[in-house]
């Protein structure tokens, strides 16, 4: 189903970052399971940088449409989302750079963060499910 409008732009970038969410889950579950690898290299999902440059390429200025009227001009994201794969820490003797550890909290960390872009995705529809449903009782 096509959305249009602000609703579609929101459940796209929603969308994008459950993708993320999803990537970010397979790495740190591939980690996990070569922990005892010689040689592997942990690898990652810069969810921070990723976000932080998404976000600063959203601007909004005012620009005034009537002489009488003023009105906000969104500039769009950067979307879709380049995944940027990176490496971390220091390896131990046999060259692995897994941290058991560091890897549960990323999972616990990630998986808040598809907690929330999922109750983001529920309020959208729950809106719009009342919008439809309510919207000509009022």
């Amino acid at each position: 189903m096509m959305w249009g409008g602000r609703v579609g732009r929101t459940l796209k970038m929603l969308e994008d970052g459950m993708d993320l969410v999803m990537l970010r889950r397979r790495l740190i579950s591939s980690n996990v399971a070569n922990a005892e690898t010689p040689g592997y290299k942990a690898v990652d999902v810069d969810f921070r940088r990723i976000l932080q440059e998404n976000v600063e390429g959203v601007r909004v200025r005012l620009v005034r449409t009537h002489k009488g009227h003023m009105g906000l001009t969104r500039v769009p994201p950067k979307w879709p989302i380049q995944r940027q794969l990176w490496s971390e820490g220091e390896g131990r003797a046999d060259g692995n750079t897994v941290s058991l550890e560091g890897e549960m909290a990323k999972l616990a960390e990630n998986h808040i963060r598809f907690q929330l872009l999922t109750r983001a995705v529920n309020h959208i529809f729950a809106t719009l499910k009342e919008a439809i449903t309510e919207g000509g009782r009022r």
